[in-house]
């Protein structure tokens, strides 16, 4: 039996073997799993320029983790200017010098977090308690819900070869996440419960062995009847499944040799193929002699022959967008370039207001208006609206869009007046200190909730109000703005928080390219 299920197994590893590699690494990475071992890499820096690598199997614990942290800002900001670029401003500045520098990832970003918004103020035990429950919530909503979708990949891709890589979603896609999440929950905590007795964790580890295959074919399936079939399942076949894994072993001796490298691109989706091959096997046989709840597994489609096509009952994902194309007019544009220049400047009033405790009449103009809010906010809606049916789109060409229009309204301003608004000078990846992708991806996502929810929903409430009411208002607003406007023309609003001249900002950056030389 194990050789024709192993050799079976092979066939389809075989047979498809870049998608199942694919998979495996894909489950692994998110899963939190080691793809590749290395030993835990420290610099140590002993007057000289080059770095030692210091080869430590020691490992920190959280709270060691977290109090270094604690006590490394500067350190951490030195680390990078030093190695890493000169990214030392801004939010994912901060969370990139933080992870680089940490040895953990969460608590890396955890930290970045804590000096952006808290100034420092938590303490490790606080930044603890929330890393834990952040892990616990990954692990029970993400984690265990992907292994099962892992498994439906695996029986599915058994006979059909268009098995597409995003069926490891299906359980999200379906929207039966929350009993899966609440099922593997109960079997991991059976089995570290079982485990505490050793040989009853071990037969418990094959007791609940076919819970995510189960779970793969009828995810609303409730917890106690899952556990319950995948115990009925193996019984009689626990030490056949011991002597499978058993079979495995020189594949992990290989695996060990080759830093890990062997089992991602063997033996893990060898494995799975077999596990997989395993549980039909069984799966029919049940079936079959029609044992008890032998009608929960639902999917009847696994048995076909091979085929190049998808499983049959695929549900498609509609990713288009329901509503109904909301109708516009010249009033209704106008009205939209004022609401997101105010919802512009009222943001990034409040923005300086929380980071300094500084109240700023932020933009070129006196009136609470951030034009470049406006122009992008209009330009964008007018020109992506009619993507809205793919989102990626959508998001990436606002991205470029408002890119481009900050980059050379930026360079405009300097050559007229020699000073910036904005600078993005020491931020990561930014472009002559006029643009950053900090800042694009905010616009993404900004322009993406305009287009999809706040355009149509101010549109719809312009129609709701009187016509008349709505022209005396607009008129009145762009009154105001062409005043506002000849002000600017004669000086535009600068000052302490606003602009900066350029001269100020060369000398600035001469002193931060030094500092960070030296």
């Amino acid at each position: 039996m194990i050789k024709k299920i192993k050799r079976d197994g092979y066939k389809i590893f075989s047979s498809n073997y870049w998608k199942l590699v694919a998979v495996c690494f894909i489950v692994t990475v998110v899963t939190g799993g080691t793809t590749i071992s290395f030993f835990r890499k420290g610099f140590d820096y002993v007057g000289s320029n080059y770095p030692i690598v210091n080869n430590s199997l020691s490992i920190k614990s959280n709270s060691e983790i977290v109090d270094d942290f604690m006590a490394s800002s500067d350190e951490i900001k030195g680390y990078m200017n030093k190695y890493l670029g000169k990214a030392t401003r801004g939010v994912l500045a901060t969370i990139v010098n933080n992870v680089n520098k940490s040895d953990s990832f969460l608590f890396g970003v955890l930290n970045a977090f804590n000096q952006i918004i808290f100034k420092n103020r938590l303490g490790s035990s606080i930044v603890i308690l929330i890393g834990a429950f952040i892990s616990f919530l990954y692990w029970y909503l993400f984690c265990n819900v992907i292994k099962v979708g892992k498994a439906r990949f695996f029986l599915e891709n058994r006979r059909y070869r268009r098995t597409r890589l995003g069926r490891i979603l299906f359980c999200y896609q379906d929207k039966n996440y929350k009993s899966v999440a609440v099922t593997m929950f109960k079997r991991e905590l059976y089995t570290f419960l079982w485990s505490l007795t050793i040989i009853g964790g071990i037969v418990k580890h094959y007791s609940y062995f076919f819970v995510p295959y189960i779970l793969a074919e009828n995810p609303q399936m409730k917890s106690r009847d899952v556990l319950r079939l995948s115990a009925k399942m193996v019984k009689g076949y626990k030490w056949k499944m011991f002597l499978l894994d058993l079979s495995f072993i020189w594949c992990y001796i290989l695996g060990f040799m080759s830093l890990n490298i062997f089992n991602l691109l063997f033996t893990n989706p060898y494995r799975e193929a077999t596990y997989a091959e395993l549980y039909m096997c069984r799966r029919n046989e049940y079936i079959n002699k029609k044992e008890e709840n032998y009608n929960l597994l639902l999917l009847e489609y696994l048995n076909v022959s091979v085929c190049e096509n998808e499983y049959p009952n695929i549900k498609k994902v509609n990713k288009k967008v329901k509503d109904e194309k909301v109708e516009y007019n010249f009033w209704d544009v106008i009205l939209l370039f004022f609401s997101f220049s105010i919802i512009g400047y009222i943001w990034e009033v409040l923005l300086h207001l929380f980071f300094d405790g500084v109240f700023v009449n932020r933009g070129t103009l006196y009136g609470p208006w951030l034009t470049i809010y406006g122009f992008g906010g209009v330009i964008t809606f007018l020109l992506f609206y009619r993507y809205r049916d793919n989102p990626v789109k959508v998001f990436f060409l606002s991205m470029i869009s408002c890119g481009v229009i900050e980059y050379f309204t930026s360079w405009y301003m300097e050559a007229l007046y020699q000073a910036r608004w904005w600078d993005y000078t020491g931020y990561f990846l930014n472009i002559n200190g006029r643009i950053c992708l900090e800042g694009l991806l905010v616009f993404g996502f900004g322009c993406c909730i305009s287009i999809y929810f706040l355009s149509p929903f101010l549109i719809k409430l312009f129609h709701n109000i009187d016509k008349k009411f709505i022209k005396l208002v607009t008129i009145i607003l762009l009154f105001l703005f062409m005043i506002d406007f000849a002000f600017y023309l004669i000086k535009p609003n600068q000052g302490n928080g606003i602009s900066s001249s350029v001269s100020l900002i060369i000398d600035d950056f001469s002193t931060y390219n030094y500092n960070v030389n030296v």
